[in-house]
């Protein structure tokens, strides 16, 4: 929350803060962003990335709405079962930017239940949605 905060409030002109990612993905798919809102993920603050096949260092930048009262950032990778290696989480305003590491990222990570393995490797963290038997 403090850190969308203080991009937020460095970004005196446009008021815009974007999340960058770059990732590899080993199948077409998506990945939904949610922002939490007041303690809430509501639809109104999904956004959407098509994944349109298997690929390399891709590289998407979605618009963050501004909420009233920010928390969490959740990606989600919806129904799409596989694995995406996330070289590089940043989150950019008009004058700040802060990249996330890997280590920042497995040390904050919350995996679900259906989240068979996150781990860092010297690539980028490593998110695999089923075991490989599961294929």
């Amino acid at each position: 929350m403090l850190i969308y905060n203080a991009i937020l409030n460095s970004d005196l002109i446009s008021k815009k803060i974007k999340l960058e990612l770059t990732f590899d993905a080993l199948q077409q798919g998506q990945l939904q962003l949610f922002l939490e809102d007041d303690n809430e993920f509501t639809a109104s603050t999904v956004r959407t990335v098509e994944i349109p096949s298997a690929v390399k260092n891709f590289r998407v930048e979605i618009d963050v709405p501004v909420v009233e009262k920010p928390g969490r950032i959740r990606i989600d990778t919806g129904f799409t079962r596989g694995e995406w290696v996330f070289r590089k989480i940043s989150l950019k305003g008009y004058q700040n930017t802060i990249d996330f590491s890997g280590n920042q990222l497995v040390s904050n990570f919350k995996a679900t239940n259906d989240i068979k393995l996150f781990k860092l490797e010297k690539d980028g963290f490593v998110v695999r949605k089923t075991d490989t038997k599961d294929r």
